[in-house]
């Protein structure tokens, strides 16, 4: 019973109750009143939750409106009835209630959409669907799943850009797989291609080895820049030749495999004839680039492919080991080269001193093997300086406490070169001792007396003897009697005294007569 009912049921009761019709319509009249006030006290309620319904409404609008991500309201036909700001960012010509929903699907991603679809539509919960826009510039753009339920006319869809998700996925993707250096496959990736091919490869297969020669003392020479311009150059001429049937991977710092699939013996020789052909005409500061390569070619039915790595890798060893000796020394003539074209006064100064120290070893009756170090040291004693300014070298004032730190580092920086190559690993320790002081003040160890090796103190005297008697950047020569009065004055301290004496009184003596 509504209460105007309730009113006029408890009206026609005062009336039939009560004779008194003026006493009653008093009492109507009080009713009515208490009814009237209770009228506006309602319609007051009424309009502040009309208020706050449309306050509620207004904030939801707002919320859907200005979500972060996109909302889409899409008919059963998928024509786009309403959307957020965020969904006209993501698709820049959306119209509402002209737009179909397809039409901003890229045509590779067509088919799965229309199942996604259909999914919706048959009161499914469709899991999320990614794809790619049709329009430029091309976005990674994700539908969230959504129950859809038969009496509901429209489907409401979340919408998120994943564009920069992707990209930061795929970059992480490639980092894992590719060289930072040389963006080669790296050994990571290496390994899962042997795990995946060793089964799916039946015949026609191939690996080519490959090792760059002499990085180590390259990298002693010139620094770690220089070995990776070295790698760079190698990669660029070996990518030049592959096609999309051969892998190339990074499995170490100078070492590098290639994996083809489809190819044949007499390829596979013309591939690595070709590479050395290119090699030949590589060069890095005057360092021509030295590669040695090992090959083998499946020719037997129980020839794996982890099996042909295995013997390609042997091949390659043996082929580094029986041109190492000849490509060490074209390495350290490259050095050389650099050296005397950044100084060419070097190149004679190393000569000279190479002379003398050979004379010096004959003097004192010193064996060949020591002889011919001596004089290989004498030619090589500096070559540590190719890593010091040109700057430094040319200059003809007093060097800095810096410049000097940098100077006196040379000695080192050509033990590491040397002692890199097998065949002049025997003469890194007279070069790295060659100005070390018989009193222990010398560098860069700061050996004393016999302590230094004594062909380094042999080296040490023809070194400052031919530096004295030679106009330098930095002084000019002196006469013979003034260098051999020098000499004298450090003995001890300097020189080995009892060296000294030798060389001024017979190996001059010799070379003067």
């Amino acid at each position: 019973m509504s209460e105007l009912e309730k009113l006029i049921e408890r009206i026609f009761t005062i009336v039939h109750t009560n004779s008194d019709f003026k006493k009653a319509k008093d009492t109507l009249v009080e009713v009515l009143k208490s009814y009237r006030i209770e009228l506006h006290h309602q319609n007051d309620e009424l309009r502040d939750i009309n208020q706050v319904l449309w306050e509620t409404k207004q904030e939801y609008e707002r919320l859907f409106m200005d979500a972060p991500v996109g909302f889409l309201i899409v008919n059963r036909a998928g024509i786009i009835e309403k959307a957020n700001h965020y969904s006209h960012h993501i698709f820049r010509s959306l119209i509402p209630y002209q737009s179909e929903l397809q039409h901003f699907i890229s045509e590779k991603d067509q088919e799965r959409f229309y199942s996604f679809f259909q999914q919706l539509n048959s009161d499914h919960l469709a899991t999320s669907f990614s794809f790619q826009t049709r329009t430029e510039p091309v976005k990674n753009i994700k539908f969230l799943q959504k129950l859809s339920r038969s009496n509901e006319t429209v489907i409401h869809l979340a919408v998120i850009d994943e564009t920069e998700l992707v990209t930061y996925q795929k970059k992480i993707q490639y980092m894992s797989e590719h060289d930072a250096l040389t963006g080669v496959y790296n050994r990571h990736y290496y390994e899962q291609l042997i795990e995946r091919l060793n089964n799916e490869l039946t015949e026609h297969f191939g690996v080519i080895f490959l090792d760059i020669n002499g990085l180590k003392m390259m990298n002693g020479a010139f620094g770690h820049d220089f070995g990776d311009e070295l790698i760079k150059r190698a990669v660029e001429i070996t990518k030049a030749q592959l096609d999309e049937t051969m892998y190339l991977s990074r499995i170490g710092g100078d070492e590098f495999v290639i994996i083809m699939t489809e190819t044949s013996e007499d390829l596979m020789k013309s591939f690595v004839q070709n590479l050395k052909e290119k090699a030949k005409q590589v060069k890095v500061k005057d360092i021509q680039l030295s590669i040695a390569f090992g090959f083998s070619y499946k020719r037997k039915e129980d020839q794996t492919l982890l099996k042909l790595i295995h013997l390609a890798e042997d091949r390659m060893y043996q082929n580094k080991l029986y041109t190492k000796s000849s490509g060490r020394k074209d390495i350290i003539g490259g050095i050389l080269a650099v050296l005397h074209e950044k100084k060419p006064r070097e190149k004679e100064h190393g000569e000279r001193v190479s002379f003398l120290a050979e004379q010096f070893g004959k003097v004192l009756d010193l064996n060949q093997t020591d002889i011919y170090r001596l004089k290989t040291a004498g030619l090589l004693h500096d070559i540590g300086k190719v890593a010091v300014d040109h700057t430094i070298l040319d200059k003809t004032t007093r060097l800095d406490t810096k410049e000097k730190r940098e100077m006196k580092q040379h000695p080192e920086m050509g033990f590491r070169i040397l002692q890199a190559s097998q065949e002049f690993k025997s003469i890194a320790d007279i070069v790295l001792a060659h100005h070390e002081f018989f009193d222990g003040t010398g560098y860069p160890r700061q050996l004393k007396g016999e302590e230094i090796p004594y062909l380094s103190r042999i080296l040490a005297i023809c070194d400052t003897y031919d530096a004295m008697t030679k106009e330098r950047p930095y002084s000019v020569a002196v006469s013979k009697e003034m260098a051999m009065n020098e000499l004298n004055q450090h003995k001890g301290t300097q020189f080995d005294p009892e060296l000294v004496e030798v060389f001024i009184h017979k190996v001059l003596k010799q070379l003067n007569e």
